[in-house]
């Protein structure tokens, strides 16, 4: 039997870091980052995959996030969704997110920025998300944005419902 190497599609940003990142699509980070936080992004962020559903995640954290929940969150809804949408060129998308990090070159299907950061202290608003852009014809969200409230991650995590409130917002 012969193995044969994954065919690479789309364009990577600055190049494949680490081929393992992107054959288990684990977290890696980002190379841009407003400065105190932490970032990280799928590992085949901006890769054009025609043969399902796929899902890039950009993380921005503050010391005291866990960003690799996000990605468990992340594989459950692209081992939910089934089919592909058309790639769409991220670079005529404004920007209405809060990630400093521009959209790939590529988006697809769906591209998310996710932020943790001050909102209103422990116990109030845990998050929200909500599409940023959408495609023409069908209407299907192209970006998405998801906020956290930094105050909040630890006591969620502690009580084992972190990633269940990402998942959840993530389908929003």
């Amino acid at each position: 039997m012969v193995n044969k190497a994954p065919k690479l599609v789309g364009n990577w940003p600055g190049g494949i870091a680490d081929l393992e990142s992107w054959l288990y699509d684990t977290l890696v980070d980002s190379q841009f980052c407003a400065q105190g936080r932490i970032c990280k992004q799928n590992g085949s962020w901006g890769v054009n995959d025609q043969s399902k559903w796929k899902m890039d995640i950009l993380v921005e954290s503050l010391p005291g996030g866990v960003p690799q929940a996000y990605n468990a969150a992340r594989e459950k809804w692209m081992s939910l969704i089934t089919g592909d949408l058309p790639a769409v060129s991220g670079s005529g998308i404004t920007n209405q997110d809060d990630c400093a990090m521009p959209y790939p070159a590529t988006i697809d299907d769906l591209h998310i920025c996710a932020v943790d950061k001050e909102i209103d202290g422990l116990y109030g608003v845990l998050g929200s998300a909500q599409p940023t852009n959408y495609r023409s014809g069908t209407g299907t969200a192209v970006t998405g944005n998801m906020v956290f409230d930094i105050a909040d991650i630890e006591w969620m995590v502690n009580d084992g419902i972190w990633e269940g409130v990402i998942l959840h917002e993530m389908g929003q």
